[in-house]
């Protein structure tokens, strides 16, 4: 059995500038079993960040899904902070592959930009 570790969706986020740069509705996968996670969050919004305060993540990109994307465009930039974007109900974990990578997953409701 794997270590899941639960981290706090703001203090992972916060202080990053993003660009969006893809909307997808997501796709079950028998190979993921991912039917419940999609049903839950239809949308994987793809984002590169643009500048972080930590300068550790800069130009990265990361995906979120999401349980709705009204009012996000592809191109659309924004920092995450108390003033300008927050993930609505966010999640965060860490969890490892069967080869033994560690991934990061991001979930939430929306993002309020």
């Amino acid at each position: 059995m794997n270590l899941k570790v639960n981290l706090k969706s703001d203090s992972v986020l916060s202080g990053k500038s993003v660009i969006v740069t893809n909307i997808q509705q997501r796709k079950i996968s028998s190979q993921y079993d991912n039917k419940q996670d999609v049903k839950d969050y239809p949308y994987a919004l793809g984002l590169a960040v643009t500048a972080d305060t930590e300068h550790v993540n800069e130009s990265r990109t990361f995906t979120i899904k999401l349980k709705k994307v009204d009012g996000l465009k592809q191109g659309m930039m924004f920092t995450f902070d108390k003033a300008q974007a927050k993930l609505v109900n966010g999640k965060t974990s860490l969890w490892s592959s069967q080869a033994g990578f560690v991934q990061v997953s991001i979930k939430g409701d929306y993002i309020d930009a």
